[in-house]
C-alpha cells in the first residue's frame, strides 16, 4: 500500500507522564503511539471514529450537556475506547503499558459488548514497527491477528478459532496481514 497519501505523525512535547501528545492530520492524539494507530486505521478501514462509539444496549451511555459521547459507564469505571470501526464492529483501545490495572475496562466492555456482535481489540507496541494485536478473552488477553476476507475482501481482526467475517458474514479466514504501520517520510 502506497502510504504517500497519509501525512505523517507529528510528535509533540512530552507531558507529565512521559507521553508524547501527538498529531495526525489535524488531530491531537494522547500519544505517538496513538498517532501511529490513527495513521494505520485510516489505511485500512474508509470510516472510523476516535474516542466515540455508538449506543450499546444493556451499557449506560455517558455523554456531555450538548450530547457528545464521553465514554460508557461500567462496573470497574468509566471508559472511553480509543477507536470505533463500525464497519467491522469493533473498538481499538490502544496501551502502551500492558499492566493489568489498565486492562480492567477494554475487558469488561467486550464481554458486555460481545451478545451484541461488538469485539474489542488492544493494540500495543510491538516489535520494530509492528503492534501487537490481542483480544479479551475471559480475564486475560489472547494473540489476535489482522485478517482481509477472501470473500469480500475486508480487513478485519481474527482472535482465534473459527471466526466468520465481521463485514460480510462469510466464514473466510486466510490468515493474517501485517500490522506494520506504513514507514514514516523523512523529513
Amino acid at each position: 500500500m502506497d502510504p504517500s497519501p497519509y501525512p505523517p505523525v507529528e510528535r509533540g512535547p512530552h507531558n507529565h507522564i512521559g507521553v508524547a501528545p501527538s498529531t495526525y492530520k489535524g488531530v491531537l492524539y494522547r500519544s505517538m503511539l496513538e498517532a501511529r494507530v490513527a495513521r494505520w486505521v485510516d489505511m485500512h478501514f474508509p470510516v472510523w471514529l476516535y474516542e466515540s462509539g455508538p449506543n450499546l444496549l444493556g451499557i449506560e451511555s455517558a455523554r456531555t450537556l450538548d450530547g457528545l459521547f464521553y465514554g460508557y459507564q461500567l462496573d470497574v469505571g468509566r471508559y472511553r475506547p480509543d477507536f470505533w470501526l463500525p464497519s467491522v464492529r469493533t473498538f481499538l483501545e490502544v496501551k502502551g503499558d500492558m499492566g493489568c490495572h489498565t486492562l480492567a475496562r477494554p475487558i469488561e466492555l467486550a464481554r458486555r459488548a460481545a451478545p451484541q456482535g461488538i469485539q474489542v481489540i488492544v493494540v500495543t507496541r510491538g516489535k520494530g514497527v509492528r503492534f501487537d494485536l490481542y483480544a479479551p478473552c475471559g480475564r486475560d488477553l489472547v494473540p489476535a491477528t489482522f485478517a482481509r476476507c477472501s470473500a469480500c475482501g475486508s480487513r478485519y481482526f481474527h482472535a482465534g478459532g473459527p471466526t466468520d467475517c465481521r463485514a460480510c458474514g462469510v466464514a473466510s479466514f486466510t490468515g493474517g496481514l501485517s500490522s506494520a504501520p506504513p514507514k514514516e517520510e523523512s523529513r
